[in-house]
């Protein structure tokens, strides 16, 4: 196996880890909006919870599904330089091995973190819009800054780590010389 293939067969064992672990999720998606209590809310926003929720969980199934697709159009662009000639006895190394398992850290990250931050998207901009005027300024920013900065660092680190593993691989490099 070349290291593309290998690349690409690690990032399409990632995609079906992800999807395993989101497909429990997606019963979860029901619960929470089913339950509420009809008397305080209309059936219009017992739907949209509904409709969000689910929407909030078929995104890491939709996502690992691409992944499995495009994991070689991934692997080639995370190993540019692949010999094909020297496929049987091509050697994997173990920075390509760290530069691999980073990158499918990354896809994770990235995957755990899209739901949260559309499910708190989409709490606080009905919470704003049910509560109005109730919200002043410092109150809607310090909610924002309290309820996004989670799941938006680790898009931004899943982001880094994926595309960064290269730059990663080499600063430990350094660190270890």
């Amino acid at each position: 196996m070349t290291k593309r293939e290998i690349t690409s067969l690690a990032i399409k064992l990632m995609g079906v880890f992800i999807l395993f672990k989101s497909v429990a999720t997606v019963p979860l998606a029901f619960i929470g909006p089913l339950s509420m209590g009809s008397s305080e809310e209309s059936w219009l926003f017992r739907f949209f919870m509904l409709l969000m929720s689910v929407v909030a969980a078929v995104i890491p199934l939709v996502f690992s599904v691409l992944v499995i697709i495009f994991s070689d159009r991934a692997a080639a662009w995370l190993i540019k330089e692949d010999n094909a000639i020297e496929n049987t006895s091509t050697s994997i190394s173990k920075d390509d091995v760290m530069m691999i398992a980073i990158g499918c850290i990354g896809l994770y990250f990235i995957v755990a973190a899209a739901p949260m931050f559309i499910h708190t998207l989409v709490r606080f901009t009905i919470r704003h819009q049910y509560a109005g005027s109730q919200f002043t300024g410092t109150q809607s920013i310090f909610t924002i800054g309290r309820e996004f900065i989670a799941p938006a660092v680790q898009i931004a680190l899943g982001v880094w780590l994926f595309v960064g593993s290269k730059g990663i691989v080499k600063l430990w490099k350094k660190i270890r010389s």
